[in-house]
């Protein structure tokens, strides 16, 4: 099948006997509204579907299994059938700005739908993110007319040629001061008896930040205010945020390089040093979701120590720097990102929080790492989605 970002309109015809329109597609972002990816009911986001998908397939005929009710449309369940053709099951998630660091995220949450076809709907898909979909078969329609659909044999649909189209700007929610307090709220969430004072405090982020953050989270419809605290209402998209924050605001910024050791692949090693330790260091990446699973063979180690210790440590563990070592360091800029609930390797030697292993394990495609921070998610982030 010749692959193309244009519709072969007498082959969809011909072979499929589809009914096709291309000057629709012309008028599909008509069906658009920007906003309403922010607090679109289930009757809307059925609606950008349906218009969607009939921009390509006028003769689709798509039966929506869910009640759609007034509340935030983050998933949407559809049957679709075009002509003659047998019915698909589709389920759809709605999704702002999508970025590489949140498609792992998205895949996790893939995992646990049954649905024959997957499908994301959003403001805009890149071209980039748009061919890594293609390759995973995630089917996509975004508001610049941007669609994949693809049935093997049967249909295909794939158009990245519409650009971003520009909206009003909002409050930034992806900063890495706003990570620090989204990691706060969700560590001790779905309810906080806090007010924004001892929430600033807690979270080291200023007050005014704080006030500023949770009114574009209660604008948006993700935390209530309360008269004793905070409720969470989507922690999801609040998950979503700090993972996305994590992997491109946080975690690189704080890379001091990678390094090899003597003790080759086997990471069980760090142990032996972890008595000498003047200070609690943290352990992250794959070497962390074995431990936290026993899941994983680990190919890396992440470890996270403070600034002021990192020269001293390096001797310590005695790491040499080299573009091809198996071990990550990092700047550790605060105890609250480790987990002292539960034994890590020796005594100074602490594993990760398990928001901070959910996101490290989403940093690559890996379907093992995916897999694995799916597990810490349901054992320690229960409450979370």
């Amino acid at each position: 099948m010749k692959e193309t970002g244009l519709i072969n309109k007498a082959f969809l015809e011909n072979i499929f006997n589809i009914v096709f329109d291309i000057q629709c597609v012309q008028y599909y972002h008509m069906f658009m509204i920007h906003e309403r990816f922010e607090k679109m009911n289930r009757n809307e986001a059925a609606a950008i579907i349906e218009n969607g998908l009939k921009s390509y397939l006028i003769n689709a005929r798509l039966e929506f299994k869910k009640e759609h009710s007034s509340s935030a449309a983050n998933e949407i369940e559809f049957d679709i059938k075009v002509g003659d053709e047998h019915t698909s099951q589709v389920t759809a998630l709605v999704r702002r700005n999508l970025r590489p660091s949140t498609l792992s995220l998205l895949e996790s949450r893939f995992t646990t739908v049954n649905s024959q076809f997957k499908m994301l709907l959003s403001d805009y898909i890149s071209p980039p993110i748009a061919d890594t979909l293609r390759m995973k078969k995630i089917w996509f329609i975004d508001e610049a007319g941007n669609i994949y659909i693809e049935v093997p044999g049967k249909i295909f649909i794939f158009n990245t040629n519409n650009k971003k189209i520009e909206i009003e700007k909002r409050h930034p929610l992806v900063s890495q001061t706003n990570g620090k307090l989204f990691f706060y709220l969700l560590k001790n969430g779905p309810q906080l008896k806090s007010g924004y004072r001892e929430i600033a405090a807690k979270s080291m982020v200023s007050l005014g930040k704080v006030s500023q953050t949770m009114a574009e989270l209660k604008r948006r419809k993700i935390i209530k205010i309360m008269a004793d605290g905070v409720c969470i209402l989507e922690s999801l998209k609040l998950l979503e945020l700090w993972v996305q924050i994590y992997l491109e605001k946080i975690k690189p910024q704080l890379f001091k390089g990678k390094y090899k050791w003597p003790y080759g692949p086997d990471f069980s090693n760090i142990d032996r040093v972890s008595a000498q330790l003047k200070t609690a260091i943290g352990i992250g990446g794959e070497r962390a979701g074995e431990l936290y699973t026993g899941y994983l063979k680990p190919a890396f180690m992440d470890l996270w120590a403070p600034e002021n210790y990192m020269a001293e440590f390096k001797k310590q563990v005695k790491l040499l720097e080299s573009p091809e070592g198996t071990i990550r360091l990092y700047t550790l800029f605060s105890d609250d990102l480790l987990n002292t609930d539960e034994p890590g390797e020796g005594i100074q030697i602490k594993k990760l929080h398990p928001l901070a292993m959910y996101a490290d394990l989403l940093e690559t495609s890996d379907q093992r790492c995916i897999e694995t921070a799916h597990m810490i998610k349901e054992k320690y982030l229960g409450w979370i989605g």
